[in-house]
């Protein structure tokens, strides 16, 4: 009935942990929607073609990744759809269900579908709702005080469209439906309970930024009470651009929520997005991930035992291979490590990873589908350790890294040294330490995802006519080390001005952390620069300091939140190089 297609097929037992990736062959799969149980992995999507009854798919496998058995459930004359990620809930006091939406094959009648299954996934019950002739469809579902809860988008005459909201009793009877939204096109995407027993909706929306356009959209967000009547709502996103919609939507064990989805630097140019709520919806943090392009998204978010966030999603780093990825973030959204997959190990592939799940054995699973210009679309499961390591990638195999990437043959003496090193492992947090009097903790990778980070050891030897040896030590979370020693010579230069009068060079920058403004308080001997520069060297600031004034204030109302290192100099000597902290 079904081919298993075996790209990659890699498992290892490591301390009994079982990694594995592979692609499954089926008539164009996509499945959005993962469950791990005691004897494997339930995927959870659809498959076949439109207009000749495509189907809602279960799919089973082994802990070894092997497919033991495949469910299609059809309706006759029908094209059925499987909602977005994660559409899929378990339920008490047993069983599952799922939201999506049928479409009759050479019709226009519509409606949302509701599925209820047994822990076995056998179909209990289905309903529709809403038949019409119209656009329909249920994209997300909740259970609550035993009734349900089901959103999703409807039509209405302008041709656009609003949120629709859905409650039913706890057998499907629909108890009422209403709408949300204004004259432009609005959509529900997900839907979870909040902390004081209402309902929060996130979607799309078209209408409610500063100057609603057709053609832009945000991120939208409901509060509504168990009535459906609308309490409160909020638009997120680039104003100037569409940013599409919210794809994960995340209760916290804080009584807060997370988000996830993308946002657009320019039109059709994104970045991962990711914003922290506090109960209230009041905005803790947001930020931007990874790498700028037409393809990169959220899809899904778990939050862990310790407060961390499992995330996964879409990017394109090079060329037009979409990669899946799979990433751990802090509570305060720093990146402990990333990892990307390829599920045919092709440059022509397309790979998205749709949702994910933590397995008993403390590591991860996550599903979605896969293709190339030779390989169709199919079936992807992989299943991780602890790092995201599948068995298959370079993560398996990553040791911890420190290498100078400016190293100097020779410096005059009296001028400071300022060494950028690049360092990275299979996770962060690192600490970095140096003979020069170097040290920082708890560094985490950069919000691009790169694999490498950067940190500039600035110091002045003291001694000349000398080779100067130093030594660098990385250490990882689990006390490894990584310890390399480099050397240059120091030599006496005629136009070189030793600087050790401390008297003559008096300099502070505050507040750090900044948030509007920094005052640049300074005595210089000279006219010098302050100047700012990002974790990658690119300088953001230069600004003149007259050596005849004592304070400068600067304004960083342009600068983003972030890590920055500031230099000033005097005339031809570099003064200092430190780190600002900027949180806005």
């Amino acid at each position: 009935m079904f081919a298993i297609l075996l790209c990659f097929s890699v498992f290892t037992v490591k301390s009994q942990i079982v990694k594995f990736n592979r692609l499954y062959a089926d008539t164009t799969p996509t499945m959005r929607n993962i469950v791990v149980t005691d004897s494997g992995y339930v995927i959870v999507g659809g498959g076949g073609f439109l207009y000749t009854n495509s189907y809602i798919q279960t799919s089973f496998f082994n802990t070894l990744g092997e497919i033991v058995l495949t469910k299609k459930f059809r309706k006759a004359g029908y094209d059925l759809y499987h909602g977005l990620e994660n559409s899929l809930i378990k339920i008490t006091p047993a069983g599952y269900a799922l939201v999506g939406s049928l479409n009759k094959i050479n019709s226009n009648e519509k409606a949302v579908l509701f599925c209820r299954f047994n822990d076995t996934f056998d179909t209990l019950w289905t309903k529709n709702y809403l038949y019409d002739t119209v656009f329909i469809s249920g994209r997300a579902c909740l259970q609550k005080d035993n009734h349900f809860y089901l959103t999703g988008e409807k039509r209405i005459p302008t041709d656009n469209s609003n949120i629709l909201l859905i409650k039913t009793d706890e057998n499907g009877n629909m108890l009422w439906y209403k709408t949300h939204g204004g004259s432009l096109q609005d959509y529900g995407t997900k839907i979870i309970n909040t902390y004081e027993g209402n309902i929060l909706i996130g979607g799309y929306t078209k209408n409610f930024q500063s100057a609603p356009i057709t053609d832009l959209g945000a991120w939208y967000l409901v509060k509504a009470d168990t009535a459906g009547t609308k309490l409160w709502q909020g638009v997120y996103g680039n104003a100037a651009c569409n940013d599409g919609w919210l794809r994960s939507l995340l209760n916290m064990k804080d009584s807060g929520y997370a988000a996830g989805g993308h946002y657009a630097i320019e039109n059709n140019e994104y970045k991962n997005y990711i914003i922290r709520f506090d109960k209230n919806l009041s905005a803790i943090w947001e930020r931007l991930y990874l790498t700028i392009s037409p393809y990169t998204t959220i899809y899904s978010m778990l939050e862990l035992p310790n407060g961390n966030l499992n995330v996964v999603g879409i990017e394109i780093k090079t060329g037009a291979t979409v990669l899946g990825f799979m990433m751990e973030i802090t509570p305060q959204g720093h990146i402990i490590w990333k990892r990307n997959y390829n599920a045919t190990g092709s440059i022509n592939s397309i790979n998205y990873a749709l949702a994910n799940a933590v397995t008993p054995d403390n590591g991860y699973a996550f599903t979605g589908y896969a293709y190339d210009n030779v390989t169709p679309q199919a079936m992807w499961l992989v299943k991780t350790d602890s790092l995201g390591c599948d068995g298959v990638h370079s993560c398996d195999d990553t040791t911890m890294f420190v290498t100078p990437l400016n190293l100097p043959d020779s410096v005059c003496f009296g001028d400071s040294v300022h060494i950028t090193f690049g360092f990275g492992g299979r996770s962060a947090p690192y600490t970095l330490q140096s003979t020069t009097g170097f040290t920082e903790n708890s560094i985490y990778y950069f919000d691009s995802g790169n694999d490498t980070i950067t940190r500039i050891i600035s110091f002045l030897p003291q001694q000349a006519n000398t080779q100067y040896t130093f030594t660098v030590t990385l250490t990882d979370p689990w006390g490894a080390t990584k310890t390399e020693q480099y050397s240059f010579y120091i030599k006496n230069c005629s136009t070189s001005v030793a600087l050790h009068q401390k008297d003559l060079l008096k300099y502070q920058v505050y507040p750090n952390p900044a948030k509007d403004v920094i005052n640049i308080s300074y005595s210089l001997i000279n006219n010098g620069y302050f100047e700012l520069y990002d974790l990658l060297g690119k300088k953001i600031v230069s600004a003149p300091l007259d050596f005849l004034k004592v304070v400068k204030i600067m304004s960083l109302s342009q600068i983003k939140s972030g890590v920055y290192y500031y230099k000033i100099t005097s005339g031809i000597n570099v003064i200092t190089i430190d780190k600002l902290l900027i949180v806005k």
